[in-house]
């Protein structure tokens, strides 16, 4: 992928951040416009390891990923 759209749904394909997230998949929620990447709220839950947010927050299962990261699902 070259560019995210607002709301578009993905599949995670090169997680090369974090294991145990190729595959899933997600919705564009907020873009970044300086670097190109988007939050992504993903659909199923995210392993511990890797999560950015504790769980009693909102935005529990939300990801940053970068356009290379990612395919239109």
């Amino acid at each position: 992928m070259r560019k995210f759209i607002d709301r578009q749904r993905v599949v995670i394909v090169h997680p090369e951040r974090w294991d145990g997230l190729r595959g899933r998949t997600g919705t564009v929620l907020r873009l970044c416009r300086g670097d190109d990447a988007a939050w992504i709220e993903i659909d199923d839950e995210i392993p511990d390891g890797v999560r950015v947010f504790p769980h009693d927050d909102d935005r529990l299962n939300h990801m940053l990923f970068y356009p290379q990261e990612c395919s239109p699902e």
